[in-house]
Formats: C-alpha cells, sequence, structure tokens
C-alpha cells in the first residue's frame, strides 16, 4: 500500500487527470491514520524500545509498544481493524487496501494513455 502512495505523491502533481487528486483526497480523509500505522510497523523496533517516532512526539505513549488487530466479526470478509494501542490511532486494512488498489489502477491507466500519447515535445 505504501509503495502505491508514494507513487501516487510523485505523480498527483504532474497529472492532469483530476481522478487522481480526487483518490488521494478520499485516502487522505478515510484513512488517514494509515500513514502514521505505516510508521509504526515500518519501525516497529524503535516502538518496542520506546523510541518511536509518535512516542517521541508524544502522541503515543511510551509503554504502548504494540498494534494490535481487531476483527470486525468472525466472517473473514469483515473488516480487520489495525490499532495502535492507547494511541486511538486505527486503520481498517481492507478499506484501505481496496482504495490503494483503487489508485494502482488509475495510475496504470494514466501511465498507458500518456505511453500512448507519445514523448511530450514541448
Amino acid at each position: 500500500m505504501r509503495n502505491v502512495l508514494r507513487v501516487m505523491e510523485d505523480r498527483v502533481d504532474a497529472s492532469a487527470d483530476p481522478r487522481l487528486r480526487r483518490l488521494e483526497a478520499e485516502f487522505r480523509n478515510d484513512h488517514s491514520d494509515a500513514w502514521h500505522l505505516r510508521d509504526v510497523l515500518e519501525h516497529l523496533l524503535d516502538y518496542e524500545a520506546g523510541n518511536g517516532k509518535l512516542q517521541r512526539q508524544g502522541e503515543v505513549p511510551k509503554e504502548d509498544k504494540q498494534p494490535w488487530l481487531r476483527y470486525e466479526s468472525a466472517d473473514p470478509s469483515a473488516e480487520v481493524t489495525l490499532h495502535f494501542a492507547g494511541s486511538g490511532r486505527r486503520c481498517r486494512l481492507r478499506a484501505a487496501a481496496a482504495k490503494a488498489i483503487e489508485i494502482a489502477d488509475l495510475l496504470v491507466e494514466i501511465e498507458h494513455a500518456a505511453l500512448a500519447d507519445g514523448p511530450d515535445d514541448s
């Protein structure tokens, strides 16, 4: 998911396609904590030591070291939410992944259209 978002961030200013800006805004609005939880997962050892970025900024208590998952029901297709204990931050993983896939599909479409149009000689 993070790599799709990095590509989106790289392309959003260069793209004239308003759909990309709309999807970016939707993702940031609906899944704002995904950015923070990615940091937690990528730097888990720092968080376990009480020295994660959000812990240093005082947004997460130093004693809250582990993220945890909550399944909304026993149904395997139900939403899975990743929480970071004590911070109130959470990410609905299935919904965020679905939005990231929608963004990736649009990025591929935009790239294919650019290749079909040929190089910009202006």
